[in-house]
């Protein structure tokens, strides 16, 4: 008995799973940004969006600020150091609409 009751109810799930469907997404809605586009990297870490408006992508090569049509990228270098390491782990919008990023090497605030 216990073996009927055990094999319905796995019989009822795989049914009721069958019945169920993702979310569809039309692509055609999205546009895809990559490094023929001008982003530095595809292994994007992070994105805040700032209060002009800007979109900044964290990557695993520099930082990119995107103001809809064209990227802007900001890297380490030995003269400038506007950041601390390329390879970006994370990023956070924080107060007084500061960026603040996270890499290996250290963190910032821009």
């Amino acid at each position: 008995m216990k073996m009927m009751l055990k094999l319905s109810y796995i019989l009822l799930f795989v049914i009721a799973s069958a019945k169920t469907t993702g979310q569809l997404i039309d692509e055609k809605e999205f546009t895809y940004y990559g490094p023929k586009d001008g982003l530095s990297s595809n292994h994007v870490s992070g994105m805040e969006q700032d209060a002009a408006g800007f979109m900044w992508i964290a990557t695993h090569n520099g930082l990119n600020r995107f103001d809809g049509k064209t990227f802007k990228h900001f890297f380490y270098n030995d003269r400038y150091n506007p950041i601390p390491d390329n390879s970006i782990s994370s990023i956070r919008l924080v107060q007084n609409d500061q960026l603040a990023i996270a890499t290996d090497d250290g963190t910032q605030i821009l």
